[in-house]
């Protein structure tokens, strides 16, 4: 039985059913194939996103196909164990851009995702973070591809930035951060990028001030935190130790916590 969760006539009974009743509903209907939608970005607690979360994390179920629009799952039963032999992408999570990282299957599995559609955005991003600290050109290239395929997505546009950046290319990068910017304004990522395209070229204030507005409109952002308290205490502002201690109240990174607070200890009280 089919299940297409592309479909806006399911909208209000996704938004209706919860999660846990979704597994009787599944069974009781028989479905045993699942086309879902891409998951929107955003929290997975969304109640419009729960059948994509029921399929992403059920392990009753295997994901054998992902484009940029759509999942295509299958359940793990024995008509269906062919299929999902020769398809499942058993260590990629293209919804939550995240994989098993050094699981040998992985490349493997990009490889395929990459190359069994015509153009796929999420697929070359996905291979592409997988290789940026081990490969960048690799990166770079899968990035470049993307683009072809979606020359607005925000996500490629920002990464392929990072990279660029820590090659030295700073105005190339700081083109790219803009255009993600443009491509997604509520996106943060890109805003807290264009501040380290300030501090490449010198623009100490400028890169204060781009921080501040930050961290006025996301208070608990930790990266723009970071940067914004490292900042202050570096140059002696007094506003310095109140931002310390706001970032070391919403960064877990150990060797970020241990930077900041030895700025805290050499800081004026606050």
């Amino acid at each position: 039985v089919f299940y297409d969760g592309r479909s806006f006539l399911h909208l209000d009974l996704i938004r209706r059913i919860r999660r846990e009743t979704l597994r009787g509903v599944v069974d009781a209907e028989g479905i045993d194939v699942a086309l879902v939608k891409f998951p929107r970005r955003g929290s997975f607690e969304d109640p419009t996103r729960a059948f994509e979360h029921f399929f992403l994390h059920d392990p009753e179920w295997a994901l054998v196909y992902f484009d940029d629009i759509a999942l295509l799952f299958l359940r793990r039963t024995p008509e269906w164990a062919g299929w999902i032999a020769a398809h499942e992408d058993r260590s990629l999570h293209p919804a939550t851009l995240s994989f098993e990282r050094g699981d040998p299957a992985v490349p493997a599995e990009l490889d395929r995702a990459v190359s069994r559609t015509r153009c796929s955005a999420v697929a070359h991003l996905l291979r592409a973070r997988y290789f940026q600290r081990s490969n960048p050109a690799r990166s770079i290239h899968d990035l470049a591809v993307g683009l072809v395929c979606d020359p607005y997505n925000g996500v490629l546009l920002n990464d392929l930035g990072v990279l660029r950046l820590q090659g030295g290319e700073t105005a190339a990068a700081c083109t790219l951060f803009e255009a993600a910017h443009r491509a997604d304004r509520q996106a943060l990522s890109p805003r807290i990028n264009l501040a380290l395209c300030d501090l490449a070229v010198g623009d100490i204030e400028g890169a204060k001030e781009r921080l501040r507005k930050i961290v006025a409109r996301a208070p608990t952002q930790p990266l723009a935190l970071y940067h914004l308290a490292r900042l202050l205490a570096e140059s002696g502002d007094p506003d310095a130790p109140r931002f310390l201690h706001q970032a070391l109240a919403h960064i877990k990174d150990p060797d970020l916590r241990r930077e900041l607070e030895n700025l805290l200890s050499k800081s004026p009280p606050g």
